[in-house]
């Protein structure tokens, strides 16, 4: 037997090592990392539009999450399911975040009506913390409150921006009709500057109220206008929501008694006491016709005396002589008879009100220079302006009596609360007794007189006014507000805002005599307040010396000429209102023709416009 030597044996040794090496199992690899896909958030939903999908997200996390965040996501989930349409009610808990529970108390106020509490709520919030949606449901809901509220300038501002954000589907046509609503509030001339540039369609639609005003949607070349804008703005959501309304309103305009009236009757009563209105009416009307510039030719004008005789045999008359538009009667009776047939053939501008529309088949327009609509006005200023517990002063007449009604019609409509109504004659004693009674004042009195008489001795005693009154609206010629005024400083009631209609402005600068009415807020005209910027008012300031009663009047037949070709348009677009001689006017779906006017403040007794 060979025996091996020591270097084969080590040899071996190493290959049976090598051997038991090769075959020894492998470890094996370590797998990949699973890739974990986690459900889409809230905001990814929203920032798809699935919005159904993202109130069922939020409501899953709040099921699973611990307080404070449960909350805030129960109150994320109530916001985003009433913006869809779920009215359910929802108690947003008192520790969630304010801004957010803010924004929730001015959505369902804006659902309301209660504009001025959406608005006010709103601009107390900070927004640095809002999501993608919450930041433009915020702009949605300010900018609806605002054009509630006829802010619209910054409403359209809002509102255009509020199309950067996500919105739901079920909002895209309100959106579209409140953002017209406020451009056409607006104007194009107030906005080229305010539009913001990072507003997704805000060139598109300042281009398209440019196109669309009641003149230009008159124009024959309109719908190759709006053709070209089609074109200009293919993705632009007015195309599905508003371009086939704006041609229809176009087609409107092809009837040529409403849009383009050849010969216009005018109906005034010349003898009787409501001779001097008429004809300060009738030198309106006409100096507004012959300031029609070239080369448009006016419709020519024939007037009719309805003094003494029936009105509905003066219309007929007129409309045999060829008249394709009456403007008039004046006197309210007048105004009911032709109401009242159902027979008429050309469209009506009334310049009187009544309390119901006509039912006739053409349109029947009423446009009054009611104190009413004055007074609706103040109420509508004071409401805007935060006041919510009102005392009213009105003359102890009539008048004073409608507007009475008028007002606590308007406020309890807003859910205002009207304190106390006082009703003056026109003597020192009523001025003071009026002052007493709306603050309180006798009340007071009456018992320090009680306390005398039960203690049997004089006692010294401090009048002390009601201290829950934050507003006053009053009716009231200069004459009685100049002795009225001084009796609210007497009883320290001087801090008070007072909003007064048009009655307390004679009409002219008086400064030492108005004096004692600074600090009195009204509503007034622009024919009387900045008239002198209209070329036509300047004009009639020169050649006509008319007292302020019948220049009211001549404002008023001014604005009876500019309206007869802009009716139907503003007609069909309520929210739209035009600058008038006798203030901002809009027409309702029924055909009344409403007035927003200028606001001026006295200080040192002459008036300073403030807005």
């Amino acid at each position: 037997m060979v025996k091996a030597s020591f270097c084969e044996r080590r040899w071996g040794l190493s290959l049976l090592i090598i051997i038991a090496g090769c075959s020894q199992p492998q470890p094996a690899p370590s797998p990949k990392p699973e890739t974990i896909v986690s459900a889409p958030g809230p905001d990814d939903l929203l920032s798809s539009n699935d919005f159904a999908a993202a109130v069922s997200e939020l409501s899953r996390r709040a099921a699973a999450s611990s307080e404070p965040q449960a909350s805030r996501l129960r109150l994320e989930e109530a916001l985003l399911a009433t913006d869809l349409g779920d009215n359910s009610s929802f108690v947003a808990p008192a520790d969630t975040d304010p801004n957010l529970q803010g924004l929730f108390e001015a959505l369902k106020a804006l659902a309301r009506n209660d504009a001025s509490t959406a608005a006010r709520t709103l601009n107390t919030l900070h927004t640095a913390g809002f999501t993608a949606y919450e930041r433009g449901l915020y702009l949605r809901t300010l900018g609806g409150a605002q054009v509630r509220n006829n802010e619209f300038i910054p409403a359209a501002v809002n509102l255009t921006q509020a199309e950067l954000y996500p919105l739901p589907p079920n909002r895209r046509a309100e959106l579209t009709a409140t953002i017209w609503q406020a451009l056409n509030g607006a104007g194009a001339a107030s906005l080229r500057e305010k539009i913001k540039p990072q507003a997704p369609n805000g060139a598109a639609w300042l281009a398209l109220l440019d196109i669309a005003g009641p003149a230009s949607l008159k124009s024959p070349d309109f719908p190759a206008r709006l053709a070209a804008w089609q074109s200009s703005y293919p993705q632009h959501p007015a195309q599905t929501l508003l371009v086939d309304e704006l041609l229809e309103q176009h087609e409107q305009f092809g009837t040529p008694s409403l849009a383009a009236p050849k010969r216009i009757a005018l109906l005034l009563p010349f003898e009787g006491p409501l001779a001097s209105a008429s004809s300060a009416i009738r030198d309106g009307f006409l100096a507004a016709r012959f300031e029609t510039p070239p080369p448009q030719q006016p419709a020519d004008v024939v007037t009719y005396d309805t003094a003494n005789k029936g009105i509905s045999e003066v219309m007929d008359r007129a409309i045999a002589d060829g008249a394709e538009f009456v403007v008039g009667p004046l006197d309210k009776q007048s105004v009911e008879v032709l109401k009242g047939r159902t027979n008429l053939p050309v469209p009506v501008l009334a310049l009187n009100a009544t309390d119901a529309p006509a039912q006739g088949r053409m349109p029947f327009y009423q446009f009054g220079l009611r104190p009413e609509d004055e007074i609706i006005d103040a109420a509508d200023r004071a409401w805007r302006e935060g006041r919510r517990r009102a005392v009213l002063i009105v003359p102890n007449t009539e008048l004073g009596t409608r507007l009475m009604t008028a007002f606590n019609a308007r406020w309890e409509s807003f859910g205002g609360a009207v304190i106390a109504t006082a009703r003056f004659n026109r003597n020192v004693g009523s001025y003071e007794k009026t002052v007493q009674q709306v603050f309180g004042l006798s009340e007071s009195q009456g018992r320090a007189g009680a306390l005398r008489k039960l203690l049997r001795r004089e006692i010294a005693f401090d009048t002390q006014r009601r201290d829950d009154v934050d507003a006053v609206v009053m009716a009231a010629l200069p004459v009685d507000a100049r002795q009225i005024l001084p009796q609210f400083r007497f009883f320290g009631a001087d801090n008070v805002p007072v909003y007064a209609t048009s009655m307390v402005y004679s009409g002219a600068l008086d400064a030492r005599a108005d004096k004692d009415l600074d600090g009195v807020m009204f509503g007034e005209s622009v024919w009387a307040l900045e008239g002198a910027q209209d070329p036509l008012r300047a004009i009639t300031l020169r050649y006509w010396k008319l007292p302020t009663a019948q220049d009211r009047f001549m404002g008023f037949g001014v604005d009876s000429w500019r309206m007869v070709s802009q009716l139907g348009a503003l007609q069909r677009q309520p929210g739209q209102r035009v600058r008038g001689a006798t203030g901002e006017l809009s027409v309702d779906d029924k055909g009344f023709v409403h007035r927003n006017l200028v606001w001026a403040r006295f200080v040192n007794g002459a008036p300073k416009l403030l807005d």
